[in-house]
């Protein structure tokens, strides 16, 4: 396998900074590489349903949860997206009919969301597309790398926390 684009230059950090530990610098640059390359396809061939990798996430997520409704604040927490980008992000959902917004009854300040009709439309069209990408991405993976990067992403996912 090849590989990244500017790794050999990464002795650059060590003579310049004083750097040793190449290692973690070089895992955290491979995974940015591979994370804004994939970000990359996917938002573009989003955008040819209109949605972004942020709402297809939220909407995912109610999905997932059996539409539990969910508040702005525990999908801004899981996330890690500021409150504002997730009050833009609902607000979208909500003028595409695909998400609604209820007031909770306890706390007249929070708003319950849920998914609506038009929203599990929209998911039932693209999740089977979507699976067969995501097959061939990682076609070439075995069940044991699989879980080991799912394991890696999950302890990536709690530690990115740390970063401040």
């Amino acid at each position: 396998m090849n590989k990244f684009p500017g790794m050999e230059k990464f002795n650059i950090l060590s003579e310049e900074y004083g750097i040793n530990d190449l290692d973690v610098i070089r895992a955290y640059f491979s995974f940015m590489m591979t994370a804004q390359k994939a970000n990359g396809r996917v938002e573009s061939h989003l955008s040819h349903f209109g949605t972004t990798s942020t709402q297809l996430s939220i909407l995912l997520t109610l999905y997932l949860n059996h539409n539990k409704p969910e508040t702005a604040g525990n999908i801004s927490k899981k996330f890690g997206l500021s409150a504002p980008t997730i009050s833009n992000v609902i607000k979208t959902l909500c003028q595409k009919k695909f998400i609604k917004k209820v007031k909770d009854k306890s706390d007249k300040r929070v708003y319950k969301i849920t998914m609506t009709e038009e929203g599990y439309r929209f998911l039932n069209g693209l999740i089977p597309e979507y699976h067969s990408r995501y097959k061939k991405i990682f076609s070439e993976f075995t069940d044991e790398e699989l879980k080991c990067l799912e394991r890696i992403s999950l302890k990536l996912f709690h530690n990115i926390d740390l970063f401040g």
